[in-house]
């Protein structure tokens, strides 16, 4: 089983068609670009959400590494996506919080 969660973004208007349409991945989570909202792909093809996932506040660029990200102003602790390659070896896509 994934040990990560991949995420999609897309306005929030094409990802509320998909919860219409029921063609959500599931197990997908989706944020919006344009409202900062995120969901999650049911099994059913429907979405469940927007959800509030607590202190995490993903920024908004991708990163190779916890030193990249503090580099460009994300702070230990909080929480940012890796971009493919991750120096850390996460799987791109995946949250990870900055460590370093």
């Amino acid at each position: 089983m994934a040990r990560h969660a991949t995420i999609t973004t897309d306005t929030e208007a094409n990802i509320l068609q998909l919860d219409t349409n029921l063609t959500a991945c599931p197990g997908m989570l989706y944020k919006s670009s344009d409202t900062n909202k995120m969901w999650f792909g049911a099994t059913d093809g429907s979405l469940i959400g927007p959800i509030v996932v607590g202190e995490v506040v993903v920024s908004a660029g991708i990163y190779p590494s916890d030193f990249a990200a503090g580099e460009d102003g994300v702070i230990v602790g909080k929480w940012y996506e890796c971009a493919a390659f991750h120096e850390e070896g996460a799987v791109e896509g995946t949250l990870k919080k900055r460590k370093v």
